[in-house]
């Protein structure tokens, strides 16, 4: 796997988020890549097949109305015990095909500027302790110089 990853870094970027996921006690999670206003499922784990098709359609954009746009808007660490509770919230659609509650998204920065957010998330509501956020923030890190040979 060592050889097949240096030569698509997808592969390694696949393996950082099931390692991430696992960290962080999450069920799915993902890397997405910023082209334009709008973030595309790049790796993940966890993912249904019915979350994958609907995000093929419905790519989370800029903004405030998920954790992934409002932390790719805003280039910090985002974090939402619980999106059924939140009233900003608006990917209602996306939260039923992924069946999940709470949600940690983390830009991926690259000289200032946002190029993806890494994202976990789970089924039950409640938050993320503060040492798994920031797992997760040192997964993104890692996952930035992955993802910037994709951009």
């Amino acid at each position: 796997m060592a050889q097949e990853s240096a030569k698509d870094p997808r592969v390694a970027l696949e393996a950082l988020i099931e390692s991430a996921a696992h960290a962080c006690e999450a069920d799915i999670a993902a890397i997405l890549r910023l082209v334009g206003v709008n973030l595309h499922r790049f790796a993940s784990y966890g993912y249904t097949a019915e979350l994958q098709e609907f995000l093929e359609r419905h790519p989370f954009v800029l903004g405030r109305g998920s954790a992934i746009g409002h932390a790719a808007l805003e280039g910090r660490t985002v974090h939402i015990p619980d999106v059924l509770a939140d009233p900003e919230y608006s990917e209602g659609e996306a939260q039923r095909a992924g069946n999940y509650r709470a949600v940690v998204a983390v830009p991926l920065m690259r000289e200032g500027a946002t190029i993806g957010v890494m994202v976990v998330a789970r089924a039950a509501a409640g938050p993320f302790t503060f040492k798994q956020i920031k797992r997760l923030e040192t997964f993104a890190d890692q996952a930035i110089e992955l993802t910037a040979a994709q951009t």
